[in-house]
């Protein structure tokens, strides 16, 4: 799994658009996301993140 960034988000629904997933294909997605966000940094933003 792979965190998209900025411009790469509407590629990716546009090419997995149309595909069935079930509650337990939804769930361990959902899962999955949760892990892979937990390991990134959030980016400041903002006044007074120069």
């Amino acid at each position: 799994m792979a965190v998209l960034e900025d411009q790469e988000l509407m590629p990716f629904l546009r090419r997995e658009a149309g595909i069935s997933s079930t509650v337990i294909e939804l769930t361990r997605l959902a899962h999955d996301l949760q892990a892979v966000l937990s390991k990134t940094t959030p980016s400041k933003r903002g006044r007074g993140s120069a």
